[in-house]
């Protein structure tokens, strides 16, 4: 499969799941496949230097630290469990901050 094609359909299975729980079963869905340990490290690697690089880009005005962020986030999530719960628990932290917001 392409790799554009398995990354849609990944965001589109977090994107359906239920919220507080996508990043825990996106983290289980990885833990099932076989992949040599140099490839799950490069990609942790990645996800900390895409995610750190967001971080400083946050500053920035506009949103470039959400383009860099965002997938270091998910592809730290896909192979660090503590990620994928810490995601989870920010998610349903945000929702019960956002939703007085969007009522009101």
């Amino acid at each position: 499969m392409k790799p554009w094609r398995r990354l849609k359909r990944e965001l589109k299975v977090i994107r359906l799941g239920k919220p507080g729980m996508r990043f825990a079963h996106h983290y289980h869905r990885h833990q099932r496949r076989q992949e040599p340990r140099w490839r799950a490290t490069l990609l942790v690697g990645l996800g900390f230097l895409l995610t750190t690089i967001g971080a400083i880009l946050g500053f920035a005005p506009g949103a470039p630290g959400i383009v860099f962020g965002l997938p270091g986030l998910a592809i730290l999530s896909a192979r660090l469990r503590f990620a994928a719960h810490l995601l989870d628990r920010m998610e349903i932290l945000l929702r019960k901050l956002i939703t007085p917001v969007r009522r009101a």
